[in-house]
């Protein structure tokens, strides 16, 4: 197994990783939890639940997340998405779970996050068409920027909040990174990049850029936030789901094992 002995930082909500813990321990890994994101609700969703009214008047509903899919539904409560509404996702696993609730998804694109939906969407005519995007507090604007180009009237409307979680092990951690104990460090959103880099401080963003860490991401989207923050990283996942994080770590960890055997030779 190419990730045993591997100690690798998660920087998902505490909520979300238990997943992604048990597959990386199946594979002899290290699992080590640091939440640097919290999820809660919208605490005021007013513009969301006249959106939720008026739904029929939209052409399309855009779920860049499961979040956003989870907390609109629960907005929505029993009423359905219309028929004359069509639906599209920024990743399969948004998609399961729209299909999973009976409901229809349109367009999925291959590739995950904004820019391969984009590209999934160019042949189809955006101009005058109204679109519906629940989301984050925190959203980059790379989506609906890209639908307004072409003509389309974006509306996104904040359904949850993404906030600074207060990780109780951040001390021990920081540590391990100072000492390049740290095998490779998780991120599924710019957030969470945006969010670990406030937590741990300059002095150990500092060291990171000089360590033998590998950054690894999620999409482009948080691959941009990275290169941005911290450094290029070394392993981009080119799904959005745990699976296939754990598929690139550990394809780029054996190419490594394969490069190293043949270096003493």
């Amino acid at each position: 197994m190419s990730l045993y002995g591997k100690k690798i930082i998660i920087t998902r909500d505490r909520s979300q990783a238990m997943d992604f813990i048990r597959l990386l321990r199946q594979q002899g890994a290290v699992p080590l939890l640091l939440p640097t994101i919290q999820i809660i609700a919208e605490p005021n969703p007013v513009k969301a639940l006249q959106a939720v009214d008026k739904l029929k008047s939209y052409d399309w509903l855009i779920f860049n997340s499961i979040n956003a899919a989870r907390y609109f539904l629960m907005l929505n409560g029993s009423k359905g998405i219309p028929a004359s509404v069509k639906t599209a996702t920024v990743g399969d696993k948004t998609a399961d779970y729209l299909t999973a609730r009976n409901i229809r998804v349109d367009i999925r694109p291959r590739q995950p996050g904004a820019d391969g939906l984009l590209q999934a969407m160019e042949n189809i005519e955006l101009s005058g068409r109204r679109i519906l995007i629940p989301a984050s507090n925190l959203t980059l604007p790379i989506l609906g920027r890209g639908l307004a180009k072409r003509g389309a009237r974006v509306e996104v409307v904040t359904v949850y909040l993404s906030v600074q979680a207060k990780p109780d092990n951040l001390c021990p951690i920081k540590l391990m990174i100072g000492n390049g104990q740290i095998d490779a460090i998780t991120f599924f959103s710019p957030s969470a990049v945006r969010f670990f880099c406030r937590i741990l401080g300059e002095t150990a963003v500092n060291q990171l850029r000089f360590a033998p860490t590998v950054l690894a991401a999620i999409g482009q989207s948080t691959a941009r936030e990275l290169t941005e923050r911290i450094a290029r990283p070394r392993v981009v996942a080119g799904t959005a789901s745990v699976q296939a994080m754990i598929a690139a770590l550990g394809e780029y960890f054996s190419q490594e094992l394969i490069e190293g055997k043949e270096s003493e030779r």
